[in-house]
């Protein structure tokens, strides 16, 4: 009788959940429910199989590949000062050796987004990935989510041809970084940075790089000195303050134009009023994402509910359905 209990309940439990989750999913997470959309279509792969031809992906077609120098504001990982302070004890540098050995350059100029997301996703490995390991275009070609997160698609999902040239010309705004990883079943947290208070931002970078979360920077370049415009990279470390409170410490930026500049130390200040500008697109500022690291509950043979374990953070729930 208790088993049966027990199992009427799980029943409960699985009706429950799905029905909302189903709802506030981004568009088209929902099939990641259906095994079949896990699956790599291998028509799919013919069509388009010039897109696998390099791994990574690191080849920029339309976007210049000459190194430029960095402004005297911006300290460069690879000086004396910049591995000083990645190698500093008060340094907070749990996500640069996640993400080091996963870093890829952006193949078009508007692909900064979709090169950090697939950084972020490699670095986690979350269920949905089934062990395999991504890069920009395969990211696109094997969701369906994704490719409509990245274009705004509300009928027939697009291809790849056509969302490579949309992000090429257009990039992608901070709800469609969003986007990309909840398609994948990642927990993710938006703030927008305009109006917030730098305590709050200098905190959120505390409390990411001293655990397992990720922060994914939304910033207008030429606030810090670079050429450009809006620009997506992770935060591979943080040095907190100390006695610098007035610049808000140094956060280090992984940039993925990396044919552009080398990774940099950036004032925390300086950063959060990048963040702060307007995107044109939505009318809203740019900010961040806090990309959880999340753990996995098991209530049957078919359904797991995910976690962050932060209690910073709002709990988010998505499933994961394994094979």
């Amino acid at each position: 009788m208790a088993a049966a209990r027990l199992g009427m309940m799980i029943l409960g439990v699985q009706a429950a959940l799905r029905a909302p989750i189903r709802q506030n999913m981004p568009l088209g997470a929902s099939k990641f429910l259906n095994s079949n959309s896990l699956s790599i279509k291998s028509s799919f792969r013919q069509e388009h199989s010039q897109y696998y031809q390099e791994k990574n992906a690191d080849h920029i077609s339309d976007a210049t590949t000459q190194l430029l120098p960095l402004p005297s504001t911006l300290i460069p990982l690879n000086s004396t000062d910049g591995s000083h302070l990645l190698k500093s004890d008060t340094t907070l540098d749990s996500p640069y050796w996640r993400l080091a050995i996963h870093l890829a350059t952006q193949i078009n100029r508007g692909s900064c987004a979709i090169a950090t997301a697939t950084i972020v996703l490699n670095a986690l490995s979350p269920p949905s990935l089934h062990g395999s390991y991504l890069n920009q275009t395969s990211l696109l070609a094997e969701s369906e989510c994704a490719r409509r997160a990245a274009v705004g698609a509300n009928g027939e999902t697009p291809g790849l041809d056509a969302v490579l040239e949309h992000l090429s010309k257009h990039g992608s705004t901070l709800d469609q970084a969003k986007s990309y990883l909840e398609c994948f079943g990642v927990a993710v947290r938006l703030v927008h940075a305009l109006g917030i208070q730098p305590e709050e931002f200098y905190a959120d970078l505390t409390a990411a790089t001293s655990s397992g979360d990720i922060i994914i920077v939304d910033f207008k370049r030429s606030s810090v000195g670079l050429e450009g415009h809006a620009h997506f990279s992770p935060v591979g470390a943080y040095s907190p303050p100390g006695a610098d409170a007035k610049n808000g410490g140094k956060v280090l930026v992984l940039d993925v134009a990396r044919m552009r500049y080398p990774p940099y130390w950036v004032d925390g200040k300086s950063l959060l009023n990048a963040m702060a500008t307007i995107d044109d697109s939505t009318h809203a500022s740019r900010g961040y994402l806090i990309v959880c690291e999340v753990s996995f509950i098991y209530l049957s043979h078919s359904l797991f509910i995910s976690l962050s374990p932060s209690l910073s953070l709002p709990l988010s729930l998505s499933l994961s359905l394994p094979l």
